[in-house]
């Protein structure tokens, strides 16, 4: 499943939204599972130095205190070399 949420938001750039209905999930499952590729090294997470509350981008209660439709405000998941790797060959096959 990895690759298909790689494929998804960075080669097809859909949204969590879309992604987690394509793999049948829902977004809650989808971020659970982004987190699990951060963890495993597809993905780094960076603050959004520009967002108002990226004071609270470290804090394990964020995902409380703002709700919306992406992971969490302030957060932005960008890949690693790892990552980077997986797209490239997703791309070229």
């Amino acid at each position: 499943m990895i690759k298909e949420i790689l494929k998804y938001l960075y080669i097809e750039n859909l949204t969590l939204a879309d992604t987690a209905d394509k793999l049948g999930i829902d977004t809650d499952r989808l971020k659970e599972l982004i987190d699990n590729m951060v963890h495993m090294g597809y993905l780094e997470m960076q603050c959004d130095d520009n967002i108002e509350a990226s004071g609270c981008c470290n804090c394990s209660s964020s995902a409380s205190c703002h709700k919306r439709n992406d992971i969490s405000t302030g957060k932005t998941y960008v890949l690693t070399e790892k990552g980077q790797r997986v797209c490239n060959k997703l791309s070229s096959s």
